[in-house]
């Protein structure tokens, strides 16, 4: 016995090899045949339906991602450059508090020899 060649659509039928071509061309198998690969067609209908909402779903999804990593980035992006700003400006405002420094412990210094002669 073998299975029917429309056993992956739900035909159980097992026949003799030699009265396959009869099966098949029956009437009345033709009928089920033709049944169950409506019915197998119409299980892929739903879940093609399925599957495109859940696409359309991700899509959206995506979408809004991206929206709200630009947002961020932007935002990111703009505090990235207030910190370096102000870095850069403390920085100056220190090398100066530093050249200021030496000047006056140069002074002090200076003062301080004058004062020991």
């Amino acid at each position: 016995e073998i299975p029917c060649p429309f056993a992956n659509i739900g035909c159980t039928v097992r026949v003799l090899a030699r009265d396959l071509p009869e099966h098949v061309g029956c009437l009345e198998s033709t009928n089920s045949h033709l049944l169950l690969a409506m019915n197998r067609m119409m299980e892929y209908q739903k879940v093609i339906k399925s599957m495109n909402g859940k696409i359309s779903t991700l899509e959206d999804d995506s979408i809004s991602l991206k929206r709200l990593f630009a947002g961020h980035k932007t935002q990111t992006d703009k505090e990235h450059n207030d910190v370096t700003n102000k870095l850069t400006y403390l920085s100056k405002k220190v090398n100066n508090m530093e050249s200021s420094s030496r000047k006056e412990f140069q002074k002090i210094k200076h003062d301080q020899e004058k004062h020991m002669k």
